[in-house]
């Protein structure tokens, strides 16, 4: 049984073809991350 690869490609289907709104979501994400950090760092100044 070494069904893996098909595995993947079934699993991940946008990630091997990513799209606008794909590529838009994840730097949506980065961007909400990065703010979440500052928070926290901004945060630990004032203590």
């Amino acid at each position: 049984m070494n069904n893996k690869k098909n595995d993947k490609k079934t699993a991940y289907p946008c990630l091997a073809a990513p799209t606008d709104d794909f590529s838009n979501f994840f730097k949506e994400d980065l961007l909400r991350i990065e703010s979440i950090y500052e928070y926290f760092d901004s945060r630990n100044k004032q203590v």
